[in-house]
């Protein structure tokens, strides 16, 4: 099968790149012939280039000349889209129809519903843009601390809702989660429309570092307010165990005002974080937001690390309650001291929950899995078509 996927890499590498170059080289192993297109964002430097870039943010002529080019030299099969933002924009959908190539697009965040892509204003979960409309929430200054920006992406989401470029020009969407899935359908696209195939893990780890018995919690990821670090925080004040938390963006008043029983590592490589679960008792997920589909619960899993979540958007449904962890109220630091002291005086439990977690990501979260369930979809529209 001759595959084209496409992409607008990020500034800053995040999940998604990581899930994009994971799927590249998947669909190679299997003897598929792929070819990427790829733009960057680095490019954007100049004041030139900014402006070039926010006027292209709803229809980019720029990126549909470059998508018909590829489509012209490649003549593939189907065409899968992981972000089109900022520059090339929901345009190039109307390139696949044009040439008659079957599309879809794996909904990594929530951008083509909601201007913010994560439904966070102000800190808050806040989901006015479901059914309602972006430019209210223009003053916010979601974007940037800028209304101008704000505006810009407000009018990509109105106009294409309008427009019903999502129910038309789209072929077929992949959600990571049910969570997700539920969310795009309440905003208006058709639910035969959206598949949920997770992320996945491209090789088991080895088990090189485990410590025996495990001991200590861990938290993996930016320190950031949506993260529920400083609930974090506030549970550990009276809990008389060692937490380390991985991951930048720490203020000094925040380190100085944790219990040292908290130790701050910083910024860490990727290289080194499974030495890190392989050797903790239980990870911990404090979010506050609606996570996409976290890779680091994905990599605990498959690390033998049971996982302590906030019970909000997709974690509820990828944490099995006393299974593969426990879940608490999102921002209860009491509730979540309350499920950590259950992790620490019950062993046999957490024992038992490290194996369950394991069989969960080898049944869900595999590469072979993972093919699977995006064959099906391909081989369904090139069948349609």
């Amino acid at each position: 099968m001759r595959i084209l996927l496409i992409h607008n890499k990020y500034q800053i590498r995040g999940g998604e790149d990581k899930v994009f170059e994971q799927e590249f080289e998947l669909l190679k192993s299997y003897g598929h012939d792929v070819e990427m297109l790829l733009v960057d964002n680095d490019g954007i430097k100049s004041f030139k280039q900014k402006i070039q870039a926010a006027l292209r943010v709803n229809w980019s002529h720029w990126g549909m000349r470059i998508v018909e080019q590829k489509i012209i030299q490649f003549r593939p099969d189907v065409v899968h889209v992981h972000n089109f933002f900022p520059l090339l924009s929901p345009a190039i959908f109307s390139v696949f129809n044009k040439f008659k190539i079957p599309c879809v697009m794996t909904l990594h965040n929530y951008r083509i519903i909601c201007p913010t892509a994560t439904f966070i204003i102000d800190g808050k979960v806040n989901e006015h843009s479901l059914k309602h409309s972006s430019y209210k929430l223009v003053f916010k200054k979601f974007y940037k601390n800028s209304v101008p920006g704000s505006f810009l992406l407000a009018r990509m989401v109105e106009y294409h809702k309008a427009k019903g470029t999502w129910k038309t020009n789209v072929d077929m969407f992949i959600a990571l989660t049910e969570f997700a899935r539920d969310k795009f359908i309440e905003s208006g696209i058709p639910a035969d429309k959206i598949v949920v195939k997770p992320n996945f893990i491209e090789q088991v780890p080895e088990e090189k570092h485990l410590s025996n018995p495990r001991h200590g919690a861990l938290f993996v990821g930016r320190v950031s307010p949506e993260k529920g670090v400083d609930t974090l925080i506030r549970a550990w004040d009276h809990i008389d165990y060692p937490l380390v938390i991985a991951g930048g963006g720490a203020t000094d008043d925040m380190i100085d005002s944790a219990s040292s029983n908290v130790k701050f590592l910083g910024n860490v490589n990727p290289d080194e974080v499974p030495a890190l679960m392989q050797q903790a008792s239980f990870l911990v997920m404090p979010s506050e937001w609606y996570e996409g589909f976290p890779m680091v619960l994905v990599e605990a899993y498959f690390n033998k690390l049971p996982v302590i979540a906030s019970d909000i958007g997709s974690l509820s449904e990828l944490i099995l309650d006393g299974v593969t962890g426990y879940k608490f109220p999102p921002g209860d630091s009491a509730a979540l001291r309350t499920v950590v002291n259950k992790m620490i005086d019950d062993p046999e439990s957490t024992l038992a929950m490290r194996g369950k977690a394991a069989r969960r990501a080898h049944d869900l979260y595999s590469a072979s899995k993972n093919h699977e369930i995006i064959m099906d979809v391909y081989n369904m529209l090139i069948n349609s078509q």
